[in-house]
């Protein structure tokens, strides 16, 4: 089956703040920047639309659904929601203690943020959703989600070390297309 990765469009959130599973609207000049490209990018027709129920993958799936793909129902699946960051989330990066907040950016896979979870959890979770996937008969996919999703699903894909997902680069709006085998 192919499966087109689509990272949401720019938030409306300072970046100074951290905003895992917080929900946040999408900037509306980034997204109207953004949708051409994005659409351009996609097949005329696809078996199904995925997305993280989160504000910011929502309304582009909704878009998606409405404009390319003449209503097809989206569905929505908490499995592809951003990395939990717990007590950090909605808080500036700087009011965090910086000594958890080290600790935590030099092991991101095994440590937790205060109340959250790890890259592993987070990738455990893609993989039920790939689980889920593998075992329909769609030929065309598109998923609407987030950067940390989509650097699990690549790295499962491509069997890499979770430590070194953060060095794949997933931009907002972004579009990756990927072949992927059924069971």
């Amino acid at each position: 089956m192919e499966i087109y990765l689509i990272r949401h469009t720019k938030p409306l959130i300072d970046k100074s703040i951290c905003y895992g599973q917080t929900n946040v609207a999408i900037d509306d000049v980034g997204f109207n920047i953004s949708i051409q490209s994005i659409l351009s990018q996609l097949p005329d027709s696809t078996d199904v639309i995925y997305a993280s129920p989160l504000i910011r993958c929502s309304l582009l799936a909704s878009y998606l659904s409405e404009y390319k793909y003449n209503h097809l129902n989206v569905v929505y699946s908490d499995l592809l929601k951003e990395v939990d960051f717990g007590k950090w989330e909605n808080n500036k990066w700087d009011d965090i203690d910086q000594v958890d907040l080290q600790i935590w950016m030099n092991d991101f896979v095994n440590k937790k943020p205060h109340g959250g979870e790890n890259f592993i959890e987070l990738h455990q979770r893609v993989k039920n959703f790939l689980d889920i996937l593998t075992n329909q008969s769609f030929i065309s996919v598109v998923i609407v989600t987030h950067a940390g999703v989509i650097r699990s699903i690549l790295s499962h894909v491509n069997q890499t070390l979770l430590k070194d997902a953060f060095s794949i680069k997933c931009e907002y709006g972004s579009v990756i297309k990927l072949k992927l085998s059924g069971s």
